[in-house]
């Protein structure tokens, strides 16, 4: 089952990366300040749009593991993870070669690809993973500021002196808001108010839903499509 409101959720988060991302690549790609990215109001966006877009999608886990049968949702999960795996490799793989500035080694889909496994064995815990999703915070937090010599701890949010990423969402501490949103999910289902909250539906939200239903494909697309019309317009 689809929630309108939850797509458009979703919808509002790309709509906000993509501003995000448009902003970003104007003064970091192209030089040109129309806005000062460096403006609080920038990092609060990022942050926000990222902190939407994960919960939400821990929601859809929630949802979406309620239907179907066990083959079904594990083959499903097959197909996520390979598909997600495929697109960040790519990602990496143009980033280090044509954009080294702007690279890429484990960003937010690297970060989906990775949690739509780890999630699996912590459904079982229902709305108790609130409180795991509040752990991996602390635990985020707490190993930020770490640093070792090596590249094998990235993706859990430890990285080496002098690391850059253009895009990063380590497991710790994104993966709580991932567990949080499934968690939230599971208390409000278990004691009926998951429909009343989001089954509400209007006509002038459709598009931003539609967006929100392909959001995949939006965020694969708008890079290459904004970084050519910012070249087109410039040149």
């Amino acid at each position: 089952m689809r929630y309108q409101s939850l797509d458009t959720l979703r919808g509002l988060a790309i709509m906000g990366m993509i501003l995000f991302h448009t902003n970003y690549m104007l003064e970091e790609i192209f030089a040109v300040d129309i806005f000062s990215f460096s403006q609080v109001f920038w990092y609060i966006l990022g942050r926000v749009v990222a902190i939407v877009f994960i919960t939400v999608s821990g929601v859809s886990l929630y949802l979406s593991l309620q239907h179907g049968s066990h083959d079904r949702i594990a083959m499903r999960t097959r197909e996520r993870f390979m598909i997600l795996t495929t697109i960040a490799l790519a990602i990496s793989l143009v980033t280090y070669t044509y954009f080294y500035e702007q690279r890429i080694s484990f960003g937010i889909i690297h970060f989906f690809a990775i949690v739509t496994v780890l999630a699996l064995p912590l459904v079982r815990l229902g709305s108790w993973n609130i409180l795991v999703g509040i752990a991996c915070l602390i635990i985020g937090y707490v190993i930020s500021p770490m640093s070792f010599d090596t590249d094998l701890l990235i993706p859990l949010g430890i990285t080496p002196i002098g690391y850059y990423s253009a895009d990063y969402y380590p497991i710790f501490p994104w993966f709580g808001y991932y567990l949080m949103g499934y968690g939230v999910a599971s208390w409000l289902s278990l004691r009926g108010y998951l429909d009343t909250l989001f089954s509400g539906s209007h006509q002038m939200l459709r598009p931003l839903a539609y967006i929100g239903r392909h959001s995949l494909l939006v965020y694969v697309l708008h890079v290459p499509i904004i970084y050519g019309v910012i070249l087109w317009i410039l040149h």
